[in-house]
């Protein structure tokens, strides 16, 4: 049987093992970039199949390869301050505290 069309060899390499990783792949970075899509965003991945050849005399052999590439999470960011020496803080260095803790209020109170 002579192959005349790239689809028959990708369907028969490695005896079919190659067309379901192939198919596999794919759908998991379809799944990943769901995932990663918001309502109002988009997310992009993608599927690269590479097919090396070698050829010696009358011989020929093909390796398939297949890599996705999925969407990077997004991460969520949070927002400090930096305090006079250089450290982090959770509240501003300006702002006054308008509701202290229970035992800053009692120190304030006994002063």
């Amino acid at each position: 049987m002579k192959i005349r069309d790239a689809t028959q060899v990708l369907g028969m390499l490695e005896r079919g093992d190659f067309a379901a990783e192939v198919t596999e792949k794919l759908q998991a970075v379809i799944d990943a970039c769901r995932d990663a899509a918001g309502p109002k965003t988009t997310a992009k991945g993608s599927l690269g199949i590479k097919i090396a050849v070698e050829v010696q005399g009358v011989q020929i052999t093909l390796t398939g390869e297949v890599e996705g590439k999925v969407p990077k999470v997004k991460r969520g960011s949070s927002i400090y301050f930096l305090a006079p020496d250089g450290s982090i803080s959770t509240e501003h260095p300006q702002q006054m505290d308008m509701f202290p803790k229970p035992a800053e209020r009692m120190t304030r109170e006994a002063q």
